[in-house]
């Protein structure tokens, strides 16, 4: 006899990426945000550990790419783009990381510039106007920095959720 419960599927558990940091890191297909030029990238990062620069998102290639990771092994946030010129860009936050906590991370990208969040709230900026279309195609990662050929460093952690949406999505959104 059927039921007359309501009931629906349970949903599936999520499942989290987790990067061991020795050679641990998913590779996305060449060319993926080729064609972007206004753009928001977002994540939920656990670090495990701070390794030696160690990028949660890299994109592009090497010396021609778009990263969030940290910055040395300091708690410190670090986002670079590289601009069709070969100048690189930067925003670092000092002290802001912290091991063992889920954080939300997102960059925008475009005519208003650059603008970095961290668990929704705006914490740094940068005038380059520029788009992800002027990044390498070849090296689109996430765990695993692509701009050290002899020795890739790997992420070691847990990532979750990553997005990455064609147009600027504003702070309220994220």
């Amino acid at each position: 006899q059927p039921s007359t419960l309501n009931s629906q599927p349970t949903p599936p558990p999520n499942r989290v990426l987790q990067l061991t940091g020795a050679n641990s890191y998913v590779k996305l297909p060449p060319k993926l945000f080729a064609d972007l030029t206004h753009a928001t990238a977002g994540a939920w990062v656990r670090i495990g550990r701070l390794k030696e620069n160690s990028h949660f998102l890299d994109f592009g290639g090497y010396q021609r790419e778009m990263y969030l990771g940290n910055d040395g092994t300091y708690p410190a946030l670090k986002f670079l783009i590289t601009d069709a010129r070969g100048v690189r860009h930067r925003i670092v936050v000092p002290d802001l990381l912290e091991l063992n906590r889920w954080f939300h991370l997102a960059v925008v990208t475009g005519p208003g510039g650059v603008r970095l969040y961290y668990n929704g709230m705006l914490v740094g900026t940068d005038a380059y106007a520029g788009s992800l279309s002027v990044i390498g195609t070849n090296d689109y990662f996430i765990g695993r920095s692509s701009s050290s050929r002899s020795q890739p460093v790997h992420f070691q952690g847990e990532i979750d959720d990553v997005r990455v949406w064609a147009g600027e999505r504003t702070g309220s959104e994220i």
